[in-house]
């Protein structure tokens, strides 16, 4: 399973989406191809040892997340080149307090971040981070982060996380045993579906 932050090693750049940290869906987006008889780029990861996006990047763990690798391929260059690819990367789609709009593209949550979520935005929330969100925006809520949801919202909780649904926002609670009971907002009370 591919972990954020994810990127694509090519032999003259390093590439990342705003929109997903999923090695194939990277490799689609900027129309890549394996060669028929070598490999051709090489997808790595750089992630916080215990998870938090938050935390000070220089810390951050490098890692080749492939087997057969290009024989161009210099594990110590390339994670120079991505750990200089990886302020960008946090900048984008990492925020720990303030506020932030989404429309499209993946937002990381943290702390006392506010993030006003829309279009085909996602968002994991984590610790006390709030989340609003509308049209078909997801959002994976974890800790105490709290998630209002209108429109055609799907939001994901675990933990402690509190929801608030409108509309025909769709709640996938996995803070109960077992964890596949669902959840449709009416228009005044929540209906098991």
């Amino acid at each position: 399973m591919c972990k954020p932050a994810s990127f694509i090693v090519l032999k003259d750049r390093v590439v990342w989406s705003k929109r997903t940290d999923s090695h194939e869906d990277i490799i689609a987006e900027f129309g890549l191809h394996e060669g028929a008889a070598r490999v051709n780029f090489v997808r790595v990861e750089i992630s916080p040892a215990g998870g938090d996006l938050a935390s000070d990047p220089a810390s951050w763990v490098y890692r080749t997340d492939q087997d057969s690798v290009p024989k161009w391929y210099d594990p110590a260059a390339a994670e120079a080149e991505v750990r200089a690819e990886l302020a960008a990367w946090v900048e984008a789609k990492v925020i720990a307090s303030g506020r932030r709009d989404i429309s499209d593209g993946q937002i990381y949550a943290y702390g006392s971040a506010t993030v006003k979520a829309y279009g085909s935005a996602t968002v994991r929330a984590y610790g006390s981070a709030t989340v609003r969100a509308s049209d078909s925006a997801t959002v994976k809520a974890s800790g105490s982060a709290t998630v209002e949801a209108s429109g055609s919202a799907t939001v994901e909780a675990y933990g402690s996380a509190t929801v608030r649904a409108y509309g025909s926002a769709l709640i996938r609670d996995y803070r109960t045993n077992p964890p596949t009971i669902r959840f449709r907002a009416g228009a005044y009370k929540v209906e098991e579906i």
